[in-house]
């Protein structure tokens, strides 16, 4: 009762608090769905269509979090809502983009992206010396530097002595 949100699901008579049965149902269409309100005016076509593409916004921030190793994290303050709609909407267009400059690979995009995973960096000591080293570079992860104009990490990505 304290929250105000759910008031409109309720009837307050001066005696009895009851459901009110006809909001619920009426509401009950949009379970699932979400409207992101924004001041472009898009037709409502549009709208659906741009959100039919959201399932790839969720399904790389999902790819994303894996490779990190991150843990389920829910929301429930605004600012982290947005912070996660953010990175999710940032994952992708660096997909789109990455994608973009892959097209005229002879690789599929999806087996790239395979390759690229494999490659991690790796921290080790021996003795008192703490290094870090990349993996090998697996499959046609050149192809994606190449395509990114930019060279793959060094084999040795840090080096530091506790002498």
């Amino acid at each position: 009762m304290g929250n105000r949100g759910y008031q409109r699901y309720l009837k307050i008579d001066k005696e009895a608090v009851t459901i009110n049965e006809d909001v619920i149902k009426q509401e009950a269409i949009y379970d699932g769905k979400y409207l992101l309100r924004t001041n472009c005016n898009l037709p409502p076509a549009e709208v659906a269509l741009a959100y039919k593409g959201l399932w790839q916004v969720e399904r790389i921030f999902r790819t994303m979090k894996s490779s990190l190793d991150l843990r389920p994290i829910y929301h429930w303050k605004e600012e982290r809502v947005r912070g996660h709609i953010f990175i999710c909407f940032l994952a992708f267009v660096l997909q789109v983009m990455l994608a973009k400059l892959l097209k005229d690979s002879k690789h599929r995009f999806k087996d790239l992206m395979l390759d690229l995973r494999k490659l991690h960096a790796v921290k080790f000591t021996i003795g008192q010396e703490e290094f870090i080293l990349r993996t090998e570079l697996k499959g046609n992860i050149f192809d994606i530097f190449k395509a990114v104009g930019s060279r793959p990490p060094k084999r040795i990505l840090g080096y530091k002595s506790t002498i």
